[in-house]
């Protein structure tokens, strides 16, 4: 479940990237209840 969740945050983070704020991309995945641990891990796989 962890895995999926942290593809997930990759694949969202991916496609807003090119518009937003890492900040506003976190607290983005933070209201669609993304654990913060997932949103961490996402963002050191794609940096």
């Amino acid at each position: 479940m962890l895995e999926y969740e942290i593809s997930s945050a990759k694949n969202i983070i991916l496609k807003k990237q090119k518009s937003d704020e890492e900040k506003e991309i976190k607290d983005y995945l933070y209201k669609k209840g993304y654990m913060s641990e997932s949103i961490e891990i996402a963002f050191d796989d794609i940096n």
